[in-house]
């Protein structure tokens, strides 16, 4: 029997473990990528989502009032406050808003020679750039480092919060934690998708 046991530490419990969920989600990714990239395989396309699904998720970690503080980026190895920013700046600037010199499109002109001929615009295009970042390997090891470091220090927060979870659970009557209502996860309507962040 499942029941929904509410404590001192049950919301840190269930708020680390979803974080765990969400990095092992983004350790999944960069391990992926970094087998690509590895068997020098050509799938741009799936590099490119596996390596914005992994920084999309990652910094979501940090994001909103359910979610880890800055401050324990002084608990990680050396390295990890700049690895921090270095890709969160990538993510808003390449990923999530675009505002970099890198990702462009230029509009052009596709002329006939002109030779022996009449001078005529055959076509019109665009011609781009993007950033090819996520096909770099030092790339994928930084932040495959970064979130395995994450993951450690996560993990033990969890180990420590379950154990505390499970001494309170047991301190209480046994015969009231039977008369608890069970766990149901409810699936909300998808009218949390259109309300505006207040």
């Amino acid at each position: 029997m499942l029941r929904l046991y509410k404590s001192k530490s049950s919301n840190q419990y269930a708020m680390y473990s979803l974080i765990l969920s969400d990095l092992g989600f983004v350790k999944e990714c960069l391990s992926e990528l970094k087998g690509i990239i590895d068997s020098k395989k050509d799938a741009p396309l799936v590099s490119e989502a596996l390596f914005n699904a992994a920084l999309i998720r990652l910094y979501s970690c940090f994001d909103g009032n359910k979610a880890l503080k800055k401050s324990i980026l002084d608990d990680l190895p050396d390295g990890a406050k700049e690895v921090f920013r270095f890709f969160k700046n990538y993510r808003d600037k390449h990923i999530s808003h675009k505002v970099n010199p890198i990702d462009q499109m230029k509009p052009g002109v596709i002329l006939n020679s002109g030779e022996n001929k009449e001078k005529i615009v055959i076509a019109v295009g665009c011609f781009g750039m993007k950033d090819m970042s996520f096909v770099d390997p030092s790339f994928i090891n930084s932040s495959l480092g970064f979130t395995e470091a994450l993951i450690e220090y996560v993990e033990n927060n969890v180990k420590e919060l379950e154990a505390e979870y499970l001494k309170e659970a047991q301190s209480e009557s046994i015969e009231m934690m039977y008369r608890l209502p069970s766990v149901k996860i409810a699936t909300p309507n998808s009218d949390h998708l259109h309300k505006n962040k207040s």
